[in-house]
């Protein structure tokens, strides 16, 4: 037997909700997981300026570790050159 269009029409209407509900669960998860990756790219974000700006105190060391190294370098070549005299 054929179904009655009442029957028909809410049986559509059912599927349709039912549908409709399911991509609302599927947006909830994606709205959820967009915010997490989000706050991970904030926490990611973070941590590249810290390393930053580690490098940076580790480029002024490297620098002033040469100054010193330069100027020790200086002092021997200058006592050496005295006692040659």
């Amino acid at each position: 037997m054929a179904e009655t269009p009442v029957t028909s029409k809410s049986s559509h209407t059912e599927n349709v909700a039912a549908e409709l509900t399911n991509i609302r669960d599927i947006l909830e998860i994606l709205a959820k997981d967009m915010n997490e990756v989000k706050n991970g790219v904030g926490s990611l974000n973070e941590t590249v300026n810290n390393l930053g700006g580690r490098i940076t105190e580790a480029e002024e060391r490297i620098s002033r570790l040469e100054d010193e190294e330069a100027c020790i370098f200086d002092e021997k070549k200058d006592i050496l050159s005295l006692k040659l005299d």
